[in-house]
């Protein structure tokens, strides 16, 4: 499969579940449960090794409320559609596709029209333990679907 177009983040899920909707249920699907990221693409260019990430960002804001089932209120705000992309470096080797270099790396499997990675300590996760916020850092899977 080429590589070169726009690839839609179409499915974002963490290691860790938590309720930041208020809904009750606890879930790993994060672009579910915040209802952000759905404006999230990488571009890839023709001939270039240069990539633009336009990744969707949200604030959090917990509050401890002992009265509802997870302890907490959140509230969500999420950046409307990014605009001004994080641009990275890539390669490809096969059916890997690496974004950056060295350490900060990052390895996605392509695989038809999908890339896929699965990034340890991606975000943290907040849920209240002892009437106490708790941030648990947890891996994340990224499914980039080409458009």
């Amino acid at each position: 499969a080429s590589i070169d177009g726009t690839w839609k983040l179409t499915a974002f899920t963490t290691e860790e579940a938590c309720d930041l909707n208020n809904d009750g249920t606890l879930t790993t699907n994060f672009m579910n449960e915040t209802g952000c990221y759905n404006n999230s693409k990488i571009v890839f260019a023709t001939g270039v090794n240069g990539v633009s990430l336009y990744l969707q960002e949200l604030d959090i804001d917990l509050q401890i409320n002992s009265a509802l089932p997870n302890g907490y209120l959140s509230t969500i705000e999420c950046e409307a559609n990014p605009t001004v992309p994080e641009n990275l470096f890539w390669t490809q080797s096969g059916n890997t596709v690496t974004f950056g270099q060295g350490t900060n790396a990052i390895d996605f499997n392509l695989s038809g029209n999908t890339l896929t990675a699965i990034i340890p300590e991606f975000t943290d996760v907040q849920t209240v333990e002892g009437g106490e916020i708790v941030y648990t850092l947890t891996s994340a899977t990224l499914v980039f679907t080409k458009q």
